[in-house]
């Protein structure tokens, strides 16, 4: 018999092998591995026509270390309506941000609802399984006519939320 000295056979090796090929395929798929990375997030916070609202950005944890420079972030209201920042926190990995303010002739003001568009590029190395995500939420606090939203995209790349 071809048993080895901790009573294992070499058929048992095998089938163990076998396994671990089998398994290895599913470990090594990026999808299910980043199914697992942590978030982190960061805010903005602006005050247009009177109602405050977070800007959140989030992203995998890696974007602490591998973020390259200020998160742009542009925030676009209806000609003729107040906006302004109020506060930031550190950003990505302390780099701060880039908050600019501009007015659109496209964007709807009217009595139940006022129209925002964000555009955020948050510049980042690659992370282990390539771009890390983005997302974009805008969180109005209080009542009145901003409403909420949410964008997802990758850094490096400019991603566009447009409430509505």
């Amino acid at each position: 018999m071809d048993r080895s000295p901790r009573g294992r056979t070499r058929r048992d090796a095998v089938r163990l092998l076998g396994l671990a090929a089998l398994a290895l395929p599913a470990a090594l798929v990026p999808r299910a591995a980043a199914a697992t990375h942590g978030w982190c997030r960061t805010d903005s916070i602006v005050r247009i026509d009177g109602q405050t609202a977070d800007i959140l950005l989030s992203s995998h944890l890696e974007m602490r270390l591998l973020a390259t420079g200020p998160a742009e972030v542009v925030v676009a209201v209806p000609t003729g309506v107040s906006a302004r920042l109020v506060a930031t926190d550190p950003g990505f990995g302390g780099n701060g941000y880039d908050v600019r303010f501009e007015e659109s002739g496209r964007l709807d003001d009217d009595e139940q609802v006022l129209e925002v568009r964000i555009k955020v590029y948050a510049p980042a190395l690659d992370g282990l399984h390539g771009a890390l995500p983005v997302r974009v939420d805008f969180t109005p606090r209080g009542d009145g006519r901003l409403v909420p939203g949410r964008a997802l995209g990758l850094a490096n790349e400019w991603v566009t939320l447009r409430t509505r």
